[in-house]
């Protein structure tokens, strides 16, 4: 619908305040690409992240994407990983990759029950990490959402959401 709105203006900009679970954002700038619109997505959600070095989950996985027309699109998160991958890994039985996430104690783990308990590695370390808090307080900043350990009602629905997109 708002795709529809758009005037003769080179730039948009729209975002999201208390937004819930959106899924995949290759969705939304793919769709911008094929109709001939440059786009960048990005948002935030509950922690999950650590601060390297630590224990502490302080950011989201940090969704990002990028649609270039006519059909290039770039989806990933600037985490190590996503949190699904490890909850897929366990519901298999199966391992992590070691550099994935860490366990209670911040030591590196492939067992993904002590992943989903520790937390997930940013990717790039102490640079991705800085790069996903930057794009976590710019999606703060323009949609009016809370930010880092603020962001509630994604994994635990008895809140609700108060993330944000951009």
């Amino acid at each position: 619908m708002l795709i529809k709105r758009m005037t003769n203006s080179d730039v948009f900009l729209i975002s999201v305040r208390n937004a819930s679970h959106i899924g995949y954002l290759g969705y939304y700038t793919s769709r911008l690409a094929s109709m001939g619109v440059m786009s960048i997505m990005f948002g935030n959600a509950e922690p999950s992240v650590v601060i390297p070095g630590t224990t502490k989950r302080v950011l989201s996985t940090s969704p990002i994407s990028i649609g270039i027309p006519p059909d290039l699109v770039l989806d990933m998160s600037l985490a190590s990983t996503s949190r699904g991958k490890i909850v897929e890994a366990k519901r298999k039985g199966e391992k992590i990759p070691l550099g994935w996430a860490v366990d209670q104690k911040g030591k590196e783990t492939n067992e993904p029950e002590r992943a989903l308990i520790g937390g997930i590695l940013p990717l790039g370390g102490r640079k991705g990490f800085h790069l996903s808090l930057f794009l976590d307080m710019l999606t703060s900043s323009i949609s009016g959402s809370e930010i880092a350990e603020n962001v509630v009602g994604i994994l635990d629905t008895s809140k609700p959401p108060n993330k944000g997109e951009y």
